[in-house]
This record gives C-alpha cells, sequence and structure tokens, in this order.
C-alpha cells in the first residue's frame, strides 16, 4: 500500500493546500522470520524512498473535501548469505494514484470514500495483470469529540490477496495537542507526533 492519505473532520476546517511529502526508510539486514531449507543464515536488507503530492480541494464551506494523490515510492533490497546467486528482485517500483472524498453529512455524522488503482513493478519485462492493484475504501464516521472520530466500513482490496470485502474500523485520535493517530484497520495505521506548531502540517 503506497497512500497515506489521512482523514479530517468538518468542524471548523482550515483552508488546506496542496502537501508534498518525501521520506526514506531504512530496514537494517534480517533474517526470514520462517526460513525455507537452506534460508536460515540468510539476511535482506531495504532501502526505500517515497514521495507523495496531494491536492485537497474545499467545497461547500469545508463540509466536502476531495484530495488527488499522486504516490511513488522505490524499495531496493540487498541480500547477505544467499545461497547460489542472489534472487533476481532488486528493486521494486510502487506508482499509484488515490482519490478521497470526506463529505460532512451532519453536525456528529460523515462519509468517507478512498479509490487507489495503482501498479508494482521492476519494470524488468513487460506489465502484466499481477503488477496491478486496486482499493476501495467506505466508512460512516462519527464524531464523539473533538478528539475521537470513530467509524465503521468496508474495504474491497487486492491488496490482501483473495479480493474479497473486509470490515474496517476508523479511528481519529489526537490528544489536542501534538499527539494524532490515524487508523483505517486493516489498511493502514499511522502515529504521528510534532515537536512543535510550526511542523505539523
Amino acid at each position: 500500500m503506497g497512500a497515506v492519505t489521512g482523514f479530517i473532520f468538518f468542524h471548523n476546517t482550515p483552508t488546506v493546500q496542496a502537501q508534498i511529502s518525501i521520506t526514506q526508510d531504512f530496514f537494517p539486514s534480517q533474517n526470514f522470520s520462517k526460513p525455507a531449507a537452506g534460508l536460515s543464515d540468510t539476511k535482506i536488507q531495504l532501502r526505500a524512498v517515497s514521495i507523495s503530492v496531494a491536492l485537497p480541494l474545499v467545497f461547500s464551506e469545508g463540509r466536502t473535501v476531495l484530495t488527488n494523490q499522486i504516490y511513488y515510492r522505490r524499495r531496493d533490497f540487498s541480500y547477505k548469505g544467499f545461497p547460489g546467486s542472489n534472487p533476481s528482485i532488486n528493486d521494486i517500483h510502487d506508482l499509484n494514484y488515490t482519490f478521497t472524498l470526506q463529505h460532512g453529512l451532519s453536525e456528529k455524522w460523515a462519509l468517507l470514500a478512498i479509490i487507489t488503482p495503482g501498479l508494482a513493478s521492476e519494470f524488468e519485462a513487460s506489465l502484466s495483470a499481477d503488477d496491478f492493484n486496486f482499493q476501495v475504501v467506505t466508512a460512516f464516521i462519527r464524531q464523539f469529540s473533538p478528539q475521537f472520530p470513530f467509524g465503521f466500513g468496508a474495504v474491497y482490496s487486492t491488496q490482501f490477496g483473495e479480493p474479497i470485502p473486509l470490515p474496517v474500523l476508523a479511528i481519529n485520535w489526537n490528544n489536542g495537542e501534538n499527539l494524532r493517530w490515524d487508523t483505517i484497520l486493516p489498511v493502514r495505521s499511522e502515529f504521528w507526533y510534532t515537536p512543535t506548531p510550526k511542523l505539523d502540517g
């Protein structure tokens, strides 16, 4: 999953602007959690860099927000102790587009809908149907308090194996200051800490 679009709610919605995010991840060499025969000493190291550009559009005095997001990630793999020659997978490129609709139904309830088509490939050969993926999420969110919106819905995704609808829980918690937890289980979960208000995008 590439998209990292969060969800917001519709009470005193601030003016939103285009958002650009660049991240770099490094995972040191690790063994397989359940290695196959002959791979008990094999280790894999991962480096990843990603960039996303999102443009929110606000309508109806903040009651409706449409967000268009483009996301790209490159993952580079390196191997240690692999028996014989290393696997042919050296890097994988992920590219997807996410359309997000957030619409306030009332003072307490909001609708969230996310559609994400994308692809993941090494681009070493012609693209096939297996390189493409698709995900759609819908959820109804209730604002229990300014710090705790909670909701439920469903997701249909080809990213979890067999593409069947699954239930989801949507939680957006904050402590009113510098901590925030955005999650749509089992799609994604993000925890944010802002050391100063000047860094809060």
